[in-house]
């Protein structure tokens, strides 16, 4: 019931940035203590990712037990950190799964997973202050996509330096798209070199949300034109560029959306819309030339007053 309230809320669907938050515990997640980063890192226009707390709290308990593994402690309350840690790992298992039952959120990671995203990195037994967990949400974020990273942490925490900047190199090399900036949060820091450190994170992630989007368009549009080539040994070859069209978006939904349903700027010419198509627009002249004997010169000034007089029909219906 609560997650369907929360997917009655209405959503923009917009193309933004993801950028997590992680650190330490309160710093993290306190407004109060971070200088309302969530509040500002929307503002600028990123969507922003914070793991739950559910992973904290199964973190703590599962460190007992791996005190027990490591040095023999804890023998006598072992079975209740066991009983306790599977308590809660069914409960977030039990929620995540009705999460994607519904459709409209992503489901959480599951803890064996971020055990194991750790393990290949550092060792479980580092376990002061965010130990381990903190590690394994920085690389958990980037394995789901979000590489740009916020690792938030108190003045002079040791704990956070060593499993958060600590690691950092290392998180690259893993995965060199990593974007991460560590910030320091205390009473004396200065804000504005905080926010321009952001700002400077957020500036090289939309850079590089701009270059994966003009490459995965360019490879969308490829796969378009795989369709549509052979439609000019067909007659009338215009009616088989339209089934091919079809085809297309029936066989690929995604990336018919991301190549022809977005919205565009009104003051958009026509030239700069065909210029979108790639080398589809070769295709459509060679039809026309074939369909209707023009030579090319004719095909282009036909497309140009075609376009041109949908561009003028399209700005009066928005001006009325």
């Amino acid at each position: 019931m609560i997650i369907a309230d929360f997917a009655k809320i209405h959503m923009v669907k917009t193309d933004r940035p993801k950028v997590g938050i992680v650190g330490e515990i309160f710093v993290k997640y306190s407004p109060l203590a971070n200088n309302d980063l969530e509040r500002f890192l929307i503002s600028e226009g990123a969507e922003v990712v914070v793991p739950g707390l559910i992973d904290f709290c199964l973190y703590c308990i599962y460190n007992s037990i791996v005190d027990y593994r490591l040095y023999g402690k804890n023998k006598k309350t072992l079975p209740v950190w066991k009983l306790a840690f599977r308590l809660f790992n069914k409960k977030k298992n039990d929620i995540s799964r009705l999460i994607r039952q519904q459709g409209t959120f992503e489901g959480w990671t599951e803890f064996s997973q971020i055990i194991d995203i750790a393990s290949g990195v550092i060792s479980l037994a580092v376990k002061m202050g965010e130990g381990w967990l903190l590690t394994s949400e920085m690389v958990e974020l980037a394995h789901s996509g979000c590489a740009n990273i916020v690792c938030t942490q108190p003045f002079g925490c040791l704990p956070n330096h060593v499993v958060g900047k600590g690691v950092i190199k290392e998180l690259r090399h893993l995965h060199p798209e990593a974007n991460i900036v560590a910030i320091d949060y205390d009473p004396g820091a200065s804000e504005v070199n905080q926010l321009n450190r952001i700002k400077l994170m957020l500036s090289t992630a939309f850079k590089n949300m701009e270059e994966l989007h003009k490459e995965v368009r360019n490879m969308a549009m490829k796969e378009f034109e795989s369709y549509v080539r052979d439609a000019v040994n067909y007659t009338p070859a215009f009616k088989h560029v339209g089934e091919r069209m079809i085809q297309f978006a029936a066989a690929e939904p995604k990336l018919f959306q991301l190549l022809y349903m977005k919205e565009h700027n009104i003051s958009q010419s026509y030239q700069e819309l065909i210029g979108e198509l790639g080398d589809t627009v070769e295709v459509c002249l060679e039809v026309m030339q074939k369909d209707y004997v023009l030579s090319r010169e004719d095909a282009e000034k036909a497309i140009d007053a075609v376009g041109e007089e949908r561009i003028k029909k399209y700005y009066l219906e928005v001006k009325e």
